[in-house]
């Protein structure tokens, strides 16, 4: 370094080989990203339900609309025939 006249460059401390990472374990990380992932679902789950403006039963048109109900269609599921094999 004295050939190129660089007299104010000094080695303060010598190289050394970095620590082990620090980090936390794969289990860990895997356990709180399930939680996490839970509890965002749920959380879409009850948002989804409140902001739905369905009319599900005569009590929810009646609620709504104030108007009596005169008549209603029973559900009976699915219809259609079974395929017989």
């Amino acid at each position: 370094m004295d050939e190129r006249k660089f007299s104010n460059a000094y080695i303060l401390e010598k190289a050394s080989v970095p620590l082990p990472r620090a980090g936390r374990g794969f289990m860990l990380l895997l356990m709180v990203t399930l939680i996490g992932a839970a509890g965002v679902a749920v959380a879409a789950a009850f948002c989804l339900e409140y902001f739905n403006r369905t009319l599900r039963n005569e009590g929810d048109i009646e609620e709504q609309l104030g108007l009596p109900v005169l008549a209603t269609i029973q559900y009976y599921g699915d219809l259609r025939p079974v395929p017989v094999k």
